[in-house]
């Protein structure tokens, strides 16, 4: 027996109420089929989810399985186009509404090409280049 010298029945009593309700839930958890529960809730919701998405899904789906996109209110290609490059220029950071400077190749070109740092390391950049060649072709006489 488990039980302490020196409890009052009334504590005994509170003791051995409280170690059989917990007897009782520990058998109850040993009983609990974890697995069939969730696959019910699962089924449950997944049945819920595909009762809310067969109306949408009636409004553009013809009867031969093809979509009318027409039913859907699909922007014109041109505003489809539109907001993706506004899209594309927000997350590069360019505000709505505004023009990012140097936005094609050639704007970018002329404004690199107005900058004297730019222009200083172009230069550099092309001394490399030259030096990298000479150093191939002296490569290449050693070999042959």
């Amino acid at each position: 027996d488990d039980k302490a010298k020196g409890e009052t029945p009334a504590e005994q009593s509170f003791i051995d109420s409280v170690v059989s309700s917990v007897n009782s839930f520990a058998d109850s958890v040993q009983q609990f089929d974890l697995t069939a529960w969730v696959r019910g809730t699962a089924s449950k919701l997944f049945s819920k989810e595909s009762e809310k998405l067969e109306p949408l899904l009636q409004a553009f789906v013809r009867e031969d399985g093809s979509l009318d996109l027409d039913s859907v209110n699909v922007p014109p290609r041109e505003e489809v186009v539109k907001m993706g490059g506004e899209l594309w220029a927000r997350l590069n950071g360019v505000p709505p509404g505004e023009e990012a400077p140097g936005r094609n190749m050639t704007a970018l070109k002329e404004v690199l090409s107005a900058d004297e740092v730019m222009r200083a390391l172009d230069a550099e950049v092309t001394r490399a280049r030259r030096r990298v060649e000479e150093e191939e072709r002296r490569r290449c006489a050693v070999y042959e």
